[in-house]
């Protein structure tokens, strides 16, 4: 409203549908659907009916029984969207979304998972690395990497926080199952 006067006069209802907040229902999971009505359907009761047939055709066209609660006592919860063709990362940071296994995580035990990360990217991309990891474990390494950075960020952890050092690095190799040659090479890097 403005002052006494609607601001959009000529809007009868909106719908609103969506699929990207959900909340338990009995034994189901209830999407809302948000009805605003204006002035125009208290002022011609036609119009609500059209408005309850257009719901009804909604959820039996979903197969779900329409139903009705007080708005105000609901609690829907945010679903992330999962697009057909999300990129590899996209897909990565929300699986950590829903299962933040290193949320119990210190942060040297952080520390340490990021070491192990660093050590397969720099095996797989410098051309000198004594040994090139397999393509799927580059990829596992690549997916541990981007949970590692949705953990770091919640907790507002910088990745400077986590400086180079050599011996890190050496004892991250040796964790990982590297030969002595491996670990030797990461412990005697000095860039």
């Amino acid at each position: 409203m403005e002052g006494e006067q609607p601001l959009y006069p000529n809007i009868d209802a909106v719908i609103y549908l969506t699929e990207r907040h959900a909340a338990p229902a009995a034994d189901r999971l209830a999407f809302p659907i948000l009805r605003i009505e204006g002035l125009g359907v208290d002022r011609a009761s036609w119009k609500g009916d059209v408005l309850d047939h257009a719901l009804e055709a909604w959820a039996d066209w979903n197969g779900d029984p329409l139903f009705h609660a007080d708005p105000r006592l609901q609690k829907f919860t945010v679903i992330d969207h999962i697009a057909e063709a999300a990129p590899r990362h996209e897909r990565w940071r929300t699986e950590y979304r829903r299962h933040p296994y290193m949320r119990s995580y210190d942060k040297e035990s952080l520390r340490g998972r990021f070491d192990e990360c660093i050590v397969s990217s720099t095996l797989v991309m410098l051309k000198n690395s004594p040994l090139k990891p397999d393509m799927k474990a580059a990829i596992a390494s690549m997916q541990l990497f981007t949970h590692l950075m949705v953990e770091m960020a919640e907790r507002a952890i910088p990745a400077t926080d986590f400086q180079y050092e050599p011996n890190r690095l050496a004892a991250a190799a040796e964790r990982l199952g590297f030969s002595q040659d491996v670990v030797a090479w990461f412990s005697d890097r000095r860039d």
